[in-house]
């Protein structure tokens, strides 16, 4: 489009279109522009901000005019200033620091005279610099302030160590600073002088002068150092611009500007969750990792830039987010960009000091997108964004705090400045001034990207918050944006290609070492069943199993008894590859059953003795065994038309009987374990013997197995805990030994069995354990010597409970395992016989022989070192399928490139070292007791009660300990009994999945988007009812002044203000009202730190008011 008809076209349409700093902006009606006519303005940018620019030198803008009689009054300061000076209390999340910015620069031959006149004469040019503002929501400009005297120290005679200590002094005491607000200045210069020259320490309070604006100042001080001639100084000042722009002149548009934001509000995902601080380096204040991109390459950049007409800052924004994305727990994100927003309303407007600053979301999602077609996205989106920025950023802020009931002021805190301005904008080495150190930092800011350009040159600071964010990962992060950039640089394919996505390869290589993916191994060879009948003939008379009632049954018995058993199931029918139903009490009984069904290759079905018949249905209905082995003949498999065989204790008298003989390989199925599932039907998990195998071969080579090895088989057949308990010390020619019936959960009767027995081997959930070392605490008791390995898993493990169990077993290595079902029990271990201080958590370590773990993205790459991600088990273990059901198993088991890998749902992270650590589940699928659980099968069997609408399930802490509460909505028209509801739970689900508390409600919370908010349900927990009355006259006109500014007619002593819709808005404005009403003066931080009645009139009447600071009156004043 010729650029003539482009113009009439914007003027036939009602576009206006104008440029701030060499971006081109426009204002449009609704619908007015389609993509036909943005892609002409792309097209068309360079031209057009070249004809605009010079049209702005032709004619003035029309708009603010300077008040001269208002000058040095009092005004409001803005929400990004309100902001600031909130963000210097420590209530807030990552608060208690200045809006701050540092740099130190030197020149060879500046005199420390001519840089002290030339900073006093650009103060007088400035109002802003001349600012100090009030804790009660005001800013003022001082009309006398003194001849500001730069404190200098010499050190030319000084030697290299002492020069290099007093200059790491002066930064330390500069870099963080936090001036009085109230004070003047707001600002603080030294020098030093040294052999090199003079060094300016500059520590510039943001709260007057937005980063452009510091770069104005440096320019305009150091021009003048240099004996160079400024233009007039604006005719404006900040103050009129902030009248002119908040007046009427812009309602409508900010009225606009409102509606657009409620829609696009609900929409936005979150900040990048970036890897947190490590305990080595979560140390107070900020950090600086400086980037540099050569002039060769970034011209290159620009040119690359220019000919798909998108521009550099976007375009870096662009890949900012995609390198943010590779190491942020959630891929899509949204940035925090700083917006400088000068309007248009006066020719000089860009010449004014102050802070300008404000701020948009920008969010991304899709990084499967070739680079371009991602930059172009960002680019409209972001034109579309400065088009309704008349709404303030940090009012953005306050409006998701809302949505999100998250106060703690830190929702957005990873932001991305450009101070690419259409020209060089610092330039200082043109000028003999060289930058050598910086440090920026923002209040509720974890990470700022600035950048700027510099004799042809890109620069850019990374500044993170040192306390919050992983700084060996951001450095990391910082080495792919830059190897991203230069690539982007020199390779045109790059653009049309989505971004790369893979581990570096000081990450990958030893990753893969250790987390290999085999494709050689073949389990084929191994199964369950044959090394036990092996020990059966080598271990005749050696103890097998010591049931609970101290019964011995040696490998000899128990080959009697399974051969038996073998051969009546034959009889009964069963062939290779049949599912049998194991429903038997716990003891030797199910040992014998499980052995005797590997000798025919039939596969076992484990189901509880108590399984209420509902489930006991659902799962003989996907399993359809041929076979039941039961020992009540009043089963409900009677119920269920299957066939069944009683299972008595064994009898001596038996004779040897030989079964039919069956072959297989270890890719033959050896158990089916029925476990919770999401949809409300529990899903079967089909394991091989060889997948087994693979997993139980390495505990024993790792940990070793020996004839005189005891395990304690405390877990249920159904849980696969059980597989080890059993075949374990059957596969070495050891003993199982099992509790008494009904003493499962007894620790005495744990403690006895143990010493009896002299058992080797502990392997349980850590719930249990954690039973039995507290009730041996209790009684000053040791566990037997002859303990000599713990095994710990099924449940987060608690940090002290190792050096619990070696205080009272010594002798034992404690051990925690992790891994899923349908990996074949475990697939990782960790030693636990030390743990660190600084552990979160119990890691989950190291992946076990022949299987390996992988980190993934939602794109299915890597996740780099710290970064959370999906994750996915591979290698030896993998379960078959989910039995009878491909659509699940085709869901959890997929296949990337050669590997076959089963989504765990959970969430985890490498450490640099290799280890892998737990982060938790990625749904509502939880661990109770070891019991892996669906929430969403418990709302599903409540959802079926007559009675109830709609019902939630989530879990609660009580007592240390995880509990089920069930949150339901009764049927309008029906009553609904808690009691009757739980029994009707019971029906259907086992006891671990019957919910603890039942909390009936009228109606679930739901979220600004329709979807149940899980957060906001009410704790299970009984709370301190307080009677409803103001307690002290000072509490009465807390509430009075408090409920006049919110708007509210009332407000509980223990309401939080922003719950009941207070913003730093309006509390900054009550402030003042307080202080006048009570007559004293305290901090409006106090407002956010004691953000109830009765904790603020707690605190106003245990603290005395502060005295009030004396203003410096010392040098020489000016008047204005």
């Amino acid at each position: 489009m010729m650029m003539t008809n482009l113009l009439n076209t914007l003027a036939e349409r009602h576009i206006e279109i104008w440029q701030e700093a060499g971006q081109l902006k426009f204002r449009a009606p609704k619908g007015a522009m389609d993509e036909a006519l943005k892609q002409a303005l792309r097209q068309n940018k360079p031209a057009l901000i070249e004809q605009l620019q010079t049209n702005e030198k032709k004619e003035v803008i029309k708009g603010v005019v300077h008040n001269q009689s208002e000058r040095f009054l009092p005004f409001e300061i803005t929400p990004i200033q309100q902001a600031y000076l909130v963000g210097r209390s420590e209530a807030l999340n990552l608060g208690g620091v200045a809006a701050h910015s540092y740099v130190e620069l030197e020149h060879p031959t500046a005199s420390l005279e001519a840089t002290e006149l030339a900073l006093n004469e650009v103060v007088l040019r400035h109002d802003m610099l001349r600012t100090i503002i009030s804790n009660d929501g005001y800013q003022k400009v001082l009309q006398e302030v003194p001849f500001y005297t730069i404190s200098c120290r010499d050190l030319r005679e000084a030697s290299s160590e002492e020069v290099d200590k007093a200059l790491q002094d002066i930064r330390l005491e500069m870099e963080s600073q936090i001036r009085p607000a109230e004070q003047w200045p707001l600002f603080d210069i030294k020098a030093t002088l040294h052999k090199h020259g003079l060094r300016l320490h500059t520590s510039i309070d943001l709260m007057t002068l937005d980063a452009w604006s510091c770069q104005l100042l440096f320019r305009e001080w150091f021009s003048l150092i240099d004996k160079h001639t400024l233009s007039a100084a604006p005719d404006v000042t900040f103050r009129d611009y902030l009248q002119y722009v908040h007046g009427e002149a812009f309602s409508s548009r900010r009225s606009e500007a409102k509606r657009y934001w409620d829609s696009v509000l609900e929409t936005l995902p979150s900040a990048p969750k970036l890897p947190a601080a490590v305990h080595d380096q979560n140390k107070a204040g900020f950090h600086r990792l400086r980037g540099e991109v050569d002039a060769v390459y970034w011209q290159a950049f620009k040119q690359r830039c220019r000919k798909y007409n998108v521009t550099p800052s976007t375009a870096l924004m662009t890949l900012f987010a995609v390198t943010l994305s590779r190491w942020s727990a959630n891929e899509a994100l949204t940035l925090n960009v700083t917006l400088f927003n000068r309007h248009p309303v006066h020719e000089q407007v860009q010449q004014i000091l102050g802070e300008f600053t404000n701020n948009t979301l920008v969010d991304f999602d899709d990084m499967t997108l070739p680079f371009i077609e991602q930059v172009r996205l960002v680019q409209d989106k972001l034109l579309e964004r400065i088009e309704y920025s008349l709404v303030d950023g940090v009012d953005l802020l306050r409006q998701l705090a809302r949505m999100n009931q998250n106060y703690s002021g830190a929702l957005m805190p990873v932001v991305f400045t450009s101070l690419l301005m259409g020209e060089e904008s610092t330039n200082f080495e043109s000028l003999g001034w060289q930058e050598v150190y910086g440090l920026s930092q923002t209040p509720q800011v974890t990470f700022d990207h600035q950048l700027r350009e510099e004799n042809g040159k890109l620069l850019f600071n990374w500044d993170i918050s040192r306390q919050a964010l992983n700084v060996t990962a951001t450095e990391v992060m910082l080495e792919q944006y830059l190897r991203c950039l230069k690539k982007l640089a020199w390779e045109d394919d790059t653009w049309s290609e989505p971004p790369v996505r893979t581990l570096h390869a000081d990450q990958e290589v030893p990753r893969r070492i250790t987390h290999c993916f085999d494709e050689h191994f073949s389990t084929e060879a191994h199964t369950l069943h044959q090394p036990v009948i092996d020990n059966m003939l080598r271990f005749k008379n050696r103890v097998a199993v010591i049931d609970g009632n101290g019964d011995h049954l040696t490998y000899k018995e128990l080959s009697k008894w399974c051969c038996v058993l073998a051969k009546q199931m034959q009889q009964k029918g069963v062939a290779l590859g049949d599912r049998v139903l194991v429903m038997l009490p716990k003891g030797a009984g199910q040992v014998a059953a499980v052995v005797a069904c590997h000798m025919i290759g039939a596969v076992y079905v484990p189901v509880s003795v108590d399984t209420p018949p509902e489930r006991y249905k659902n799962i003989i209905g996907q399993a359809k065994p041929v076979l039941a082995l039961h020992c009540d003949t009043g089963s409900v498999a009677n119920t269920c038309q299957l066939a069944t065989m009683t299972i008595g204790p064994f009898r001596e008298q038996e004779s040897e009987i030989e079964a039919g003989a069956v072959t297989y390989d270890g890719l033959h199925s050896a158990y089916i374990i029925f476990t919770s599932g999401s949809t409300g039907v529990p899903k079967g998990v089909e394991m091989e013997h060889g997948a087994v195998r693979n997993t139980l071969d390495d505990m024993a080579e790792r940990f070793g197995a020996a004839p005189e090895d005891r395990t304690f088989a405390l877990s249920a057949l159904n849980f696969d805990l059980s597989v080890y308990d059993i075949f374990m010390p059957l596969l070495s020619g050891g003993s199982v030994l099992f509790p008494e019936e009904g003493s499962e959960r007894n620790p005495e009767h744990w403690y006895q069995k143990l010493h009896q027995s002299q058992v080797t081997i502990w392997n349980s959930v850590p719930a249990l354990l954690d039973m039995l070392v507290t009730w041996c605490e209790n009684q000053s008791l040791q566990l037997p010597a002859s303990l000599r390995l713990v095994l710990l898993s099924g449940d987060w493990a608690p940090l002290s409970l190792p050096q619990r169990i070696k205080a009272i077993a010594p002798n034992a290595r404690v051990v925690v395992l992790g891994g899923a079902t349908e990996a074949a029990i475990w697939s990782n271990w960790q030693s636990a016989d030390h743990v660190p201080s600084h552990w979160a958590s119990i890691p989950y370590g190291q992946p076990l022989s022949h299987q390996y773990y992988r980190v993934l993205d939602k794109y299915m790459s890597d996740r780099p070192d710290w970064v959370e991600g999906d994750l996915y088990i591979g290698g030896a273990g993998l379960a078959k399928s989910y039995w009878g059901d491909e659509e699940k198993t085709a869901a959890a088991f997929v296949m990337l490139g050669q590997e076959r890998l089963y989504k765990t749902g959970d969430r985890a992270r490498f450490w640099q070292d290799g280890t892998l650590e737990f982060l938790g589940r990625n749904d509502h699928q939880v661990k109770i007791s070891g019991h892996r659980i669906e929430l969403g099968e418990i709302e599903q069997v409540l959802q079926s009660h007559l009675a109830v609408e709609r019902a939630v399930v989530e879990v609660q802490k009580n007592a240390g300990q995880s509990v089920l509460i069930s949150y339901v909505v009764a049927r309008s028209s029906l009553a609904l009994d808690t009691k009757i509801l739980k029994e009707y739970v019971a029906k259907f689900l086992p006891y671990y999945m019957v919910p603890h508390n039942f909390v009936v409600l009228p109606a679930l919370p739901l979220s600004v988007n329709g979807k149940v908010d899980r957060r906001a349900l009410p704790a299970v927990e009984f709370k301190q009812v307080h009677t409803h009355c103001d307690s002290s006259p000072s509490q009465r006109v807390l509430k009075n002044i408090l409920c006049e500014t919110m708007k509210l007619g009332d407000l509980h002593p223990e309401d939080n203000f922003f719950e009941a819709g207070a913003t730093s808005v309006t509390l900054v404005a009550a402030h003042g009202k307080l202080q006048k009403a009570l007559q004293r003066e305290f901090p409006v931080t106090w407002l956010f730190t004691y953000s109830c009645l009765r904790a603020l009139d707690e605190e106003l009447n245990n603290k005395k008011a502060p005295a009030a600071r004396q203003r410096r009156a010392k040098g020489q004043s000016f008047t204005f």
